[in-house]
């Protein structure tokens, strides 16, 4: 793997990792390690180290420095676009020093990066979609990355809105990272829910991955039979007041999940749905209830 890179992609997607993140490296002798505020960010930077391809070495508050192919390489750091819940991205606008050249590399959410890779082929962002839905099925955190020369023009870095940053980019890769479970977690919320105790989880993860990290801790039973309220597309196409489509329920006494996913919007038809699931609760001994953030902010506005 320490060979000189060939492909332009795969060298920019190391780039990125080293560039883009909040990370400080510590030097103990010739060994590097990594601290920061994203355990994510740490994962990923251990792993770039340790592949030896291109690694994020030090920083000050205007240079970072990589290393790559046994070199160093200086990138003049421009301006930094930190992540935020609206846009779910992290973007850096740099100049490399050897080449003389400015870029943006980008990473976030896939709900957010992928519409912005406009470089990039629509038949490669669907396979990278698919992989990236396989990846949070299985309860991996995910993210992606993009890139793309930039020109400043002669502006101040200060004046240039992120928008025009994250746009046109080319899609570089997705990573996925398992984030473990404290120990005995999924014993001690199985307790609480025996006990009568209501549990919440709030997250930022994908839908995907947030379930099978509800499942993993013991918060939703394996064998839980799910009721998905979705937005039907035709309702959509027809500008007409959005309707909300239920998957059949399995009545028995078990488990249920009542499932608000982030297709429905319209204030009435999720206030149909949580009707027709309080209905539906009366037949099942537990209930388990997701929520996504869109519809949550739905509910609360109005």
């Amino acid at each position: 793997m320490k060979e000189k890179l060939s492909d332009v992609n795969t060298a920019e997607f190391w780039n990125c990792i080293a560039l883009c993140n909040d990370c400080i490296s510590i030097r103990d002798g010739d060994k590097i390690s990594y601290n920061g505020p994203s355990v994510d960010e740490v994962c990923l930077m251990d792993m770039a180290r340790d592949a030896g391809i291109s690694y994020f070495v030090d920083r000050d508050s205007s240079s970072v420095r990589i290393a790559t192919d046994g070199g160093q390489l200086e990138f003049s750091l421009i301006h930094t676009y930190q992540f935020t819940s609206d846009r779910k991205c992290m973007s850096v606008i740099v100049k490399n020093e050897k080449d003389g050249k400015t870029y943006s590399y980008v990473k976030g959410a896939d709900s957010s990066v992928f519409p912005l890779c406009t470089a990039t082929d629509k038949s490669h962002i669907k396979e990278c979609e698919r992989m990236v839905d396989e990846m949070s099925s299985k309860g991996l955190r995910t993210l992606c990355y993009g890139m793309k020369p930039f020109d400043l023009a002669g502006r101040d870095p200060l004046d240039i809105d992120v928008s025009e940053v994250e746009s046109g980019l080319t899609l570089l890769a997705c990573t996925a990272v398992e984030d473990l479970l404290q120990e005995n977690v999924k014993e001690c919320i199985i307790d609480f829910r025996a006990a009568g105790i209501s549990v919440w989880m709030l997250t930022g993860d994908k839908g995907l991955t947030a379930r099978e990290i509800a499942v993993s801790c013991g918060m939703i039973p394996e064998n839980s039979t799910t009721a998905s309220a979705t937005q039907t597309a035709e309702s959509d196409a027809n500008n007409a007041t959005p309707s909300a489509k239920v998957a059949p329920l399995v009545q028995k006494s078990g488990s249920l999940i009542f499932d608000f996913d982030e297709t429905l919007l319209d204030p009435a038809a999720i206030q149909e749905k949580i009707s027709e699931y309080i209905e539906s609760s009366k037949s099942c001994s537990k209930y388990t209830v997701l929520v996504s953030g869109i519809t949550m902010q739905k509910v609360l506005d109005n």
